[in-house]
């Protein structure tokens, strides 16, 4: 929200836009059913974020668990140009209020998955110690990569 309209993030942030599965209140798209609008939100101290599309008609998130595929699915990529030159161990990271669609998807990539207990303390620290590459991120957007 711009200065003036509230609260830091009043009914736009991250969490709002992924807790309410609808987009921030200040996006207007044009109500051209044929045009598909894309947008990002972040929390207060941008340490979250959330992409959305949108049209008239439809709304469309790519939360955490969705952002910490892509990461993989691209990262698994780039790694499978060097496989005879490194092994690096990609892997995510997840909690119980994880996506129980996310975790079947990693695992099928395959990436390993692991369970840590809720908490950024917790999933980073499964993150560094078990795996070369660590990905982890809550639904909200907040999350990480861990080289």
């Amino acid at each position: 929200n711009a200065p003036g309209e509230g609260p830091l993030n009043e009914r736009c942030g991250s969490e709002f836009v992924q807790k309410q599965q609808q987009p921030p209140t200040w996006y207007n798209p044009n109500k051209d059913d044929n045009v598909v609008y894309y947008g990002a939100s972040l929390d207060g101290d941008a340490d979250r974020i959330v992409f959305f599309s949108s049209s008239p008609s439809n709304f469309i998130l790519l939360d955490g668990d969705k952002i910490a595929a892509l990461i993989c699915l691209f990262l698994r990529q780039q790694l499978s140009y060097f496989s005879d030159e490194c092994n690096l161990k990609l892997g995510v990271v997840q909690t119980a209020y994880a996506n129980g669609s996310s975790t079947k998807y990693l695992k099928e990539l395959p990436v390993e998955v692991r369970i840590a207990k809720t908490g950024v303390k917790h999933v980073h620290k499964v993150a560094h110690e078990e795996f070369d590459i660590g990905v982890y991120f809550e639904a909200n957007g907040h999350g990480t990569v861990l080289f």
